[in-house]
């Protein structure tokens, strides 16, 4: 689940855009699970940052995983994903993308991957 410094700033009631002061209906959280491939990817990037500055790994890495995180509140806040049947993220403020799968009957969000944005995704690794 996200943690507080993840959520600050989302804990607020949704609103209606259009004007009105109603409130939205409260959206239903869903599991997020990570597969093994996301969690080497994201301890690949720690690793890569790290060598450079350690800081900024750690950093980084608590973004990705509070915007993960955050797809289990909101999971079609992504865009249509690379691959059929999947969605893409951008983590904001980072050059990182998180691709995703939403299973409404589970109640769940899985974390397929998490990359750089100019990773070469033609390729299969």
């Amino acid at each position: 689940m996200a943690s507080a410094r993840c959520l600050q700033g989302w804990h607020r009631a949704l609103r209606d855009r259009r004007g009105s002061r109603l409130r939205l209906e409260k959206a239903r959280a869903v599991k997020v699970r990570y597969r093994s491939r996301a969690l080497r990817d994201i301890e690949s990037i720690h690793s890569y940052v790290s060598e450079r500055n350690p800081r900024a790994a750690k950093d980084i890495v608590t973004r990705i995983r509070c915007a993960s995180d955050r797809l289990g509140h909101w999971p079609y806040i992504g865009h249509t994903g690379f691959v059929p049947e999947t969605h893409e993220w951008c983590v904001v403020g980072l050059p990182h993308v998180i691709v995703y799968e939403v299973d409404e009957a589970a109640d769940e969000t899985t974390i397929i991957a998490a990359f750089h944005a100019a990773h070469d995704r033609t390729r299969s690794d």
